[in-house]
């Protein structure tokens, strides 16, 4: 007879197996500002859109296998920001392609939104837009946990 313990441990193996079985993997691409109010800028909101992108990133991990961007470093170049990856499907297909992503994260901000999107058919699998008032940091974090949240609670099998 096993001991309990191995037994245990043996259990608890095969469910994080099963778990990473249905993880998907996701390329988030950086997120973009849409419009500009403020006197910073485009230019100056690029920290504070890696630290989002950041966020959302590490987030995630653990929903979905976060794909390094490097991988896809070709198609990302060509849609660098400020192209309005975020209204280009076709775009962020090319380079969840180019990744081997399942599924990638498109992410815009002046209102925080996001689309989830599958790499092979296009499909919207989730579309989401936050309001936030005041262009704070502590209103894009706001925001940003609310858009984690809304992925995070994506039943796995519709991920």
């Amino acid at each position: 007879m096993p001991h309990p313990l191995l037994a245990l441990i043996t259990l608890l193996l095969c469910i994080a197996a099963g778990a990473r079985a249905q993880e998907r993997d996701l390329l988030v691409m950086e997120p973009e500002i849409e419009g500009d109010t403020s006197p910073l800028g485009q230019a100056g909101y690029a920290e504070r859109l890696d630290r989002t992108s950041d966020f959302i990133t590490a987030s995630l991990a653990g929903v979905y296998a976060i794909l390094p961007a490097a991988r896809a470093d070709v198609s990302l170049a060509k849609h660098r920001r400020p192209a309005k990856v975020h209204m280009c499907a076709p775009c962020a297909m090319e380079s969840g392609r180019e990744a081997g992503a399942d599924r990638t994260l498109q992410v815009w901000v002046l209102s925080m939104q996001a689309v989830l999107r599958d790499v092979e058919t296009g499909e919207v699998r989730y579309a989401t837009a936050h309001d936030f008032r005041g262009d704070t940091e502590a209103a894009w974090r706001h925001a940003a946990n609310r858009l984690v949240a809304g992925i995070a609670a994506i039943p796995p099998k519709d991920r």
